[in-house]
């Protein structure tokens, strides 16, 4: 069972094409407009443990945030891991679409961006075709969600 679900999932995102999809399991959830980042191709990223993956990820807020965090999830073989639940507020990594700080509180329909910096750990172990879950969230609330398919070496 597992074995398909891994399956699955890789044909799901190659049938896309994209390295990143919006969490579509949490309707509520906004789904960004664009990821983009040096590390990653049409299908995937290539992130080395030990070394951030940096990016920009476009967005625009439904309602006013005066504080957010960020979790990440990985999953390998099927299983679910934390690896990041960020505890201090990020609203000092949101910016405009001009790149320009934007910070908190936001705003609502007004484009926005957060610089993704995320190191993973050199404790996760190598893999392929990783999927990394991630959730910006204000108090136990997912605001926004991604997940990308990475490389991790």
């Amino acid at each position: 069972m597992i074995k398909f679900f891994v399956l699955f999932t890789f044909f799901v995102y190659s049938v896309n094409a994209n390295f990143w999809s919006g969490c579509f399991d949490l309707p509520n959830a906004i789904i960004p407009t664009e990821i983009t980042s040096d590390q990653c191709s049409d299908t995937k990223c290539i992130i080395k443990r030990g070394e951030p993956l940096m990016g920009h990820v476009a967005f625009t807020f439904l309602k006013e945030h005066e504080y957010l965090k960020v979790a990440v999830k990985g999953t390998m073989y099927g299983t679910k891991i934390d690896l990041y639940d960020f505890k201090e507020n990020i609203c000092d990594m949101i910016y405009d679409k001009d790149d320009n700080f934007f910070g908190c509180p936001t705003e609502t329909d007004v484009e926005s961006g957060w610089k993704l910096k995320f190191r993973i750990s050199s404790i996760f172990p190598a893999y392929s075709n990783a999927v990394l879950r991630f959730e910006l969230k204000e108090e136990n609330n997912t605001e926004v969600c991604f997940e990308i398919i990475a490389d991790v070496l």
